[in-house]
């Protein structure tokens, strides 16, 4: 493919994305009890990820067919740590750094969502995170399109 080409998988896979983004971000607005918001953020990690399947495989049997399809080796064992267990400890405190600054930055960026809505609606937007997840989706589609 060209510098300016992107394959339908890309694009797609950036749709869902975004489409899930948006929805995600919408859920508070559209669903009113605390089971509802749970069963509908359920069902769009569902849907997303079985979207996701799908892509990956027309993109894996496109990839076969045009002869681009790679290997993988997998290791007989696992390597050794440093301590001889199967995991290295930094690997395992890696793993809990990294979780800890994803569960903060998600928390820092639902608080700004909660004030952007709240400022939204302060002036007459009756539902104001479905026009911020329909912008962030929209942004998420285009930065996933433009990086494919």
């Amino acid at each position: 493919m060209g510098s300016g080409e992107r394959s339908g998988a890309a694009v797609g896979q950036a749709l869902v994305t975004g489409m899930s983004v948006a929805a995600w971000v919408a859920v508070p607005d559209l669903a009113g009890s605390r089971p509802a918001r749970a069963a509908a953020k359920t069902g769009i990690l569902a849907a997303s990820m079985a979207a996701f399947v799908a892509l990956e495989v027309r993109r894996s049997r496109q990839a076969g067919q045009d002869g681009e399809g790679g290997t993988c080796e997998v290791a007989e064992t696992p390597e050794e740590g440093a301590d001889g267990s199967g995991v290295d400890w930094r690997t395992w405190a890696t793993i809990a750094a990294a979780s800890a600054a994803s569960i903060g930055t998600n928390v820092a960026a639902n608080r700004g969502i909660d004030r952007l809505a709240a400022w939204l609606e302060r002036r007459g937007l009756a539902r104001p995170r479905v026009v911020i997840g329909a912008a962030m989706g929209a942004v998420t589609a285009a930065t996933e399109i433009a990086q494919s």
